[in-house]
Order: structure tokens, then sequence, then C-alpha cells
């Protein structure tokens, strides 16, 4: 029986998690069928590759010297699939790594950029930093990482693309403070007590210490992201190094944030897109590359266009705004609004009646008044109940309530001694 690209990558498998059990969850397998698939594996070289024991699987003397093949030969298999999968150019799917100072900022236009060039493109974007890109992409887990440049590592092709420089970021009070010599500041002149920076780890953390001169045990290094950085120093616990291109997001969530720009030449950092270089370039990286370059290198311009020289910190007339609340939309509206009328105006419908609906006086209905009912405009508009005879009242009257009219008819000396409604 022939030895198969399943085999092998079962064998590697088994060999690193050295459990039946973690290798099918790895390979995505259930655990019976990978141990048949390693017996098939055995059977055919003729030999055991793993030492079975109760809760661990060793590899055998023999194992140990048929990994690195085994190894050699799913290399092969999966650059074969690269560059295939490269042969239309920027196609199909893409697994793109991006640092954590970069990501949030360039992530939301690079997406759309992408996908308004070719809508069927697959994008995997992983976020780590430095050291966990290069090893994804010495491990082919993503094809290409965005970073900032030198990228330290064999084997590997950079792209250098847009500029993003260093601006100083604080409250107005702490930038204030630094006095005449803001408009001639520089980086090694920030008193280290005052600065704060990201934790070890980031490259932004790395490439700020060797602007400011500073060592690692003289400058607070302690938040995990740009955004509590700047919402730290929004509050005024101290001052920070900005990137350009985070400053219209980091400002918006910050309103206190004020900027200032170093004296020239301004500290800054490279941006680059990084391959390997046994990865077949048929035109799908120089056009991402391409595309990053066009979208870094617009928010980065934004910045330098709004942001005012060192000394006059403003808010960046890109940066957007909130858009108004739908409800405040509403209640700039005029309402509606039907009036109530009295008991009086509802029980005096007469001529004369100053009862209102909206502010638009109510028709005249006297009981005299001809109508299609009683032509000749006499006598009362009820009918009588019970045999007793409602006599039709005056405009000007007001009458006594319709349950007192029913116990008992007026006399003619208690009508002349009403009296008439104001």
């Amino acid at each position: 029986m022939a030895i198969t690209v399943r085999q092998l990558s079962y064998f590697r498998a088994l060999a690193e998690q050295q459990n039946f059990g973690r290798a099918a969850e790895v390979v995505h397998v259930s655990q019976p069928a990978l141990s048949a698939q390693i017996r098939e594996l055995e059977t055919t070289l003729g030999a055991p590759l793993i030492e079975r024991q109760p809760r661990r699987a060793l590899l055998t003397p023999f194992g140990r010297r048929m990994l690195p093949h085994a190894e050699a030969i799913l290399a092969r298999v999966a650059q074969m699939e690269e560059e295939a999968r490269w042969r239309e150019g920027l196609a199909g799917r893409l697994s793109l790594g991006i640092i954590p100072t970069v990501a949030p900022y360039i992530l939301p236009g690079l997406l759309a950029a992408l996908r308004a060039r070719d809508v069927s493109l697959d994008v995997q974007v992983t976020e780590g930093k430095t050291l966990r890109l290069l090893d994804g992409l010495a491990a082919g887990r993503i094809d290409a990482a965005l970073m900032a440049l030198p990228a330290e590592g064999e084997g590997l092709v950079a792209e250098p693309l847009f500029e993003d420089r260093f601006l100083l970021a604080g409250t107005a009070a702490r930038l204030a403070a630094l006095g005449e010599r803001a408009d001639q500041l520089r980086p090694t002149e920030i008193e280290p007590a005052h600065l704060l920076l990201l934790e070890d780890g980031h490259c932004l953390t790395d490439q700020a210490l060797e602007v400011c001169g500073r060592g690692r045990g003289q400058i607070n290094m302690g938040a995990s992201s740009l955004g509590t950085l700047s919402r730290l120093v929004a509050a005024g616990f101290g001052l920070t190094l900005l990137p350009e291109i985070a400053l219209a997001a980091e400002r918006t969530a910050a309103p206190g944030l004020e900027v200032r720009r170093f004296s020239g030449p301004e500290p800054a950092r490279r941006i680059g897109l990084v391959r390997r270089a046994s990865s077949r370039d048929d035109g799908w990286f120089a056009t991402l590359a391409e595309t990053i370059d066009g979208v870094g290198g617009e928010i980065v311009g934004a910045c330098r266009a709004g942001n005012p020289p060192a000394g006059r910190a403003r808010p960046v007339p890109g940066a957007p705004r909130a858009a108004p609340s739908p409800g405040l939309v509403l209640a700039l509206r005029p309402a509606y609004v039907k009036r109530r009328r009295t008991r009086h105006e509802r029980r005096t419908p007469c001529a004369t009646s100053r009862s209102l609906s909206n502010g638009i006086p109510r028709r005249p209905t006297s009981p005299t008044m001809p109508s299609r009912r009683n032509p000749s405009g006499s006598g009362s508009r009820r009918r009588p109940r019970r045999g007793i005879s409602i006599p039709a009242r005056s405009c000007g009257s007001t009458g006594s309530p319709p349950s007192a009219r029913r116990r008992a008819a007026p006399t003619s000396a208690n009508a002349g001694a009403r009296a008439t409604p104001p």
C-alpha cells in the first residue's frame, strides 16, 4: 500500500502531541481513525513508528529517523498548494497578520478596499505581536504580515510602505507645562517619570525607547494596548508617544487628548509588508502592498494635513463626528396637541360657546337653527322622553343639568331667572 499525505500529517501531529487523543483533535478526526492510519503507515514501512504507553505515545528510534522525511514531504506539498493558490494573483484565500498598534486603525479601510477589488477574496486576519507573526510566517500559518520594519529573521522578504511619525500626547495642562521649550522639544528631553509606554513585547515600545534614549527600567511600561494608554494619558497620568495612524481614532475616544509635534527631524517608524522568500510572488504580494500603502498613506496624510504645528494643538478636522440622536431630531418637530374641552364648554353647545378644538371655534349648534330634520328651525332638537316636554333653550342660556330637566320641567318663572354665561 502506498504512503499518503494524510498518513504523514497524522504521524507528524502524533509526534508533536505525544498523545492519540490530542493528535486526533489537531487533525480534526476521531481517535480510532487516526490509530488506523498510523498502523497502516507502520505496515507499509515494515517497522513500528510509535511506542504505545497507557497515556503517552513516544517515537521509536525508527520513528525519529522517519519524522524529518515526513516533515520535508509535507513542506513541499504545502508549497505546491500555495503556488497553485496564487496562480491568478490576489484571489482565493489570504491569511494576513497585523501588529496590534496598526490593526484597529487600518483594518476597516483595508478590508473595504480589498472587498471593492475582489468581493470573493476570503481574508483571514491574525492580530499579534511581532514575534508571533514571524513564527506564523515561518510555520506557514499566515501568508504575509504587516509590521514595523526591520523584520528580524532569515528567509523573509520585506516591502517598505508608508512612514508613521510619532507625536507627543498628553493633556493640555501637561503640554503647557513644557513651557517655551515645547517648540524645540526632542524625545530625549522628556522626563522618564512622565512617560508611559506599552508593555514589553510591542515593537512600538522598543522604538519609543530607542528614540527617547532610555532604558527599560527607567520608564513605566504596563498598558497592553494603545486604547488603554491613550485614556490614561487623557486622564492626566503622564505623556506618551502616539503614532499618527492612531491619532484620529484615539482622539475621538478620548476627547481630553492633545498632541504636539516634535521639532525636525521627527521620530518615525516605517510600516512594511513581509512574506516568506520561498513564497512565490505572482503579483498578489505587490497588489496587496499597493493596497495597504494607499489606505495607510491616506490615514497619516489626513493627520498631517489637519494637525497644526507644534505648540498649537486642536482637534483633527477629519475626525469622525457622532451622529445626532434620532430622539433629538424627533423632539424638534412640532407636536399636534388637541386641547380638551372643559365641562362648561361640553354642556353649552350654542352659538356663543367659546370652546375650541385645536384653536378652531366650534360651529354654532343652536337648537333653533334650521336643519334637514327641522327646516323651520323651531322646536327642540331632542325627542321628549316619558311624556315630559322640554322647551327649546335660547342660545345664550346654560340651563340646568340634564338629570334635573328629566326630573321636573322648568317653569316660566325659573326660566326667566337663569343667568346668561359670560
